[in-house]
């Protein structure tokens, strides 16, 4: 028997602002999703006693998630980091502080299974309710013989909520998979405006 899934394919990253009452701000797209890159940063500790290890802790401390992109703007990239952005300004300063953000994409999925000849195409969407955005990184170059279009990192740190909840993800399949795991994924970072006292209560549990 052989099965298989890969991820083939990273788009549609949206991003938004954790507002100080809860729930999230205006929701924003990073146009031009390039790829996507998580590092799981772990902690262990070994116990031992009577000259044999008894136990291992194990804790996830958070999850690192680099993005690369071609199509982001100066609003967006001036919300990750607490900057200043009017009249199509941007203002850098000293005081400059990155917000908690969340951040939702979409993964788009192939899977095949030998033992019944089938296939199957879908898409996850991956949900980080709580993380900052390190200052990014960017190059550009002078034109030559060559052109080399200048691509930008954006590194996310998710981080637990005061639940423990570092990150969710949900697999669609079918005709359909698209578009409901972007609505699953719009609906992660609802804007609080937008939201009932219940609602409120759901997006604290994440």
């Amino acid at each position: 028997m052989q099965k298989y899934q890969s991820n083939i394919n990273a788009e549609l990253g949206v991003i938004a602002p954790i507002l100080a009452g809860g729930g999230y701000g205006g929701s924003l797209d990073m146009a031009g999703l390039q790829s996507v890159a998580i590092a799981v940063n772990a902690a262990n500790q070994q116990i031992y006693g009577d000259g044999v290890q008894l136990d291992e802790i194990n804790i996830v401390v958070n999850n690192t998630v680099t993005l690369t992109t071609a199509g982001e703007s100066d609003l967006l990239l001036a919300t990750v980091q607490g900057q200043t952005f009017a009249d199509g300004e941007v203002e850098l300063r000293e005081s400059d502080e990155p917000p908690f953000m969340g951040l939702t994409y979409l993964e788009q999925v192939r899977g095949a299974n030998a033992t019944n000849n089938t296939t199957m195409t879908g898409y996850r969407g991956v949900f980080y309710p709580r993380g900052k955005f390190a200052p990014p990184g960017k190059t550009t170059t002078s034109r030559t013989d060559n052109i080399s279009p200048s691509i930008t990192q954006l590194v996310y740190t998710a981080l637990a909520t005061d639940k423990g909840t570092l990150g969710a993800s949900k697999l669609f399949t079918g005709s359909t998979a698209k578009a409901e795991a972007q609505a699953w994924c719009r609906e992660k970072l609802a804007p609080a405006t937008s939201y009932t006292p219940e609602i409120i209560e759901e997006v604290d549990d994440q």
